[in-house]
């Protein structure tokens, strides 16, 4: 009976597989002279040194959501700001963090498609979640998208503001990005567990163009 049973398990294990995709535009490359993250964030300035400490550089946060669902199956840009900590560690000045999460795009946002054509947005066609509510804890712009977007792009924000100061951007890339993980049932019953640490039976990530 327990050889039937492991029997089964392994037949199982390998014969049915969990897919998992997960496709979303990520940065691929900024304006020469600024940097970028992996997590899809977009380097401002740079750290300076004042009075023997290091003042951490102001970034922008940048994501295409996915819920095509909203709004009349429009792709939405959001955008936040914020200010890296400075070094040596102080305590958390709360207050003066909060300053650099009020972003505006006065310039509205140009999207530059793989073919070429233009999308243009207007300041008015923007939302500011801080605007709408003053109390939100998540300060940041929503620029609703008019028509679905695919392979690459290039979105210009100009002159942008935080907290009333004005800041150049530089043109940021972006392309749809692909993962895709391929566990067999048992590995992936086991991929729950917090104390698992098995690999997928395949893994594929690349760029793609549509």
């Amino acid at each position: 009976m327990k050889k039937f049973l492991l029997i089964c398990i392994l037949l199982i294990s390998t014969g049915c597989a969990g897919l998992y995709t997960d496709v979303r535009y990520r940065i691929k490359d900024v304006e020469e002279g600024y940097k970028f993250g992996d997590n899809n964030t977009v380097d401002l300035t740079k750290p300076i040194e004042k009075n023997n400490k290091k003042i951490g550089k102001i970034y922008l946060d940048i994501e295409i959501s996915t819920y095509e669902t909203l709004n009349n199956g429009e792709n939405i840009l959001v955008i936040r700001s914020g200010k890296a900590p400075n070094y040596p560690y102080e305590k958390a000045d709360f207050e003066e963090k909060e300053k650099y999460n009020y972003i505006e795009l006065p310039e509205g946002v140009i999207i530059t498609k793989k073919d070429g054509e233009k999308i243009k947005i207007g300041e008015d066609k923007i939302r500011y979640t801080y605007k709408e509510n003053p109390n939100t804890s998540i300060k940041r712009a929503m620029i609703y998208i008019p028509e679905k977007l695919s392979g690459p792009i290039v979105i210009d924000l100009g002159k942008i503001k935080i907290n009333g100061k004005e800041y150049k951007t530089p043109k940021i890339y972006m392309q749809k990005y692909k993962d895709v993980e391929s566990w067999s049932l048992l590995g992936a019953i086991f991929e729950q567990s917090p104390s698992y640490r098995g690999t997928p039976l395949y893994h594929s990530e690349k760029w793609v163009d549509d």
